[in-house]
């Protein structure tokens, strides 16, 4: 799986016996593994992973005490992803509309927003951003409650990030100015 970050992020179950665990990265299946971490941990984020790039891992477990080493785990691969924006709220002071945020990605090429009525509803593609990290949802109606998420896009479609967090935002009645009334004598 991925982290928010976009970073490949490895797990697996403690082993009996076990004091630590060795993980061994290749660029491809069938090529040469190095170690890249020996760890205590029964999970590892590949910090070092290159966007776009997709990596093969093993994990060996090891006894420190007696020195013994279990055999190669499973292959599994995985490509390194944009990380997930970062995403805020707000409503338009003037038009009352949701305004949906977000932080830049580094290798994004497009942002693809989404939205639903309900936090875990049907989220629908509402709009493509390229260049803006802003959008104001012109189509949303006044007192409705809408769930917005952001997902970056990758010139390769496999790196693409994770969804971000989902925001939440009513759509606001704004009230009308009063009209301003003068009085005048009608002339003839």
């Amino acid at each position: 799986s991925a982290t928010t970050s976009g970073k490949p992020k490895l797990t697996w179950k403690a082993v009996a016996e076990a004091d630590s665990y060795r993980i061994y990265r290749a660029t491809s299946k069938s090529g040469s593994y190095k170690r890249i971490k020996s760890t205590a941990s029964t999970s590892y984020t590949d910090t070092s992973a290159a966007l776009g790039k997709t990596y093969y891992y093993k994990v060996v477990a090891l006894d420190n005490e007696t020195g013994k080493v279990s055999k190669f785990s499973s292959t599994v691969s995985h490509i390194c992803c944009l990380a997930a924006p970062s995403v805020s709220v707000t409503t338009s002071s003037t038009s009352g509309k949701p305004i949906v945020k977000w932080e830049t990605v580094e290798g994004a090429a497009k942002y693809y927003i989404y939205r639903s009525t309900s936090k875990n509803g049907t989220y629908k593609h509402v709009k493509t951003a390229v260049s803006a990290r802003s959008f104001e949802d012109s189509t949303a109606k006044a007192g409705t409650n809408y769930y917005y998420k952001v997902k970056a896009i990758h010139s390769n479609t496999s790196a693409n990030s994770e969804y971000s967090s989902v925001v939440k935002a009513t759509c606001q009645i704004v009230k009308l100015a009063k009209p301003v009334i003068t009085v005048s004598s009608e002339a003839d």
